[in-house]
């Protein structure tokens, strides 16, 4: 992981089975410039490791939008 990456834990609406799980885990870091990105079914959360030079956190919420999830808020950045 590169230094400019930062992670930042998102609550997201639109969570459900583990295929949703599955779905975000598998494609975000196809995205360029994401590195990870972790849901936690439970408390319907997604930790996303990004390097924002290279992705904006607005286009990540417009592509998980498109996906059927939408983020409800954040917490704060974990690096």
């Amino acid at each position: 992981m590169g230094q400019g990456y930062v992670t930042k834990v998102l609550k997201l609406g639109g969570l459900q089975e583990p295929d949703d799980k599955r779905d975000i885990e598998e494609n975000l870091p196809l995205i360029d410039g994401v590195d990870k990105a972790t849901v936690d079914l439970q408390a319907k959360e997604l930790e996303l490791t990004f390097d924002p030079a290279v992705i904006t956190l607005g286009y990540l919420a417009e592509t998980l939008n498109s996906l059927g999830y939408s983020i409800q808020g954040d917490k704060q950045p974990l690096g």
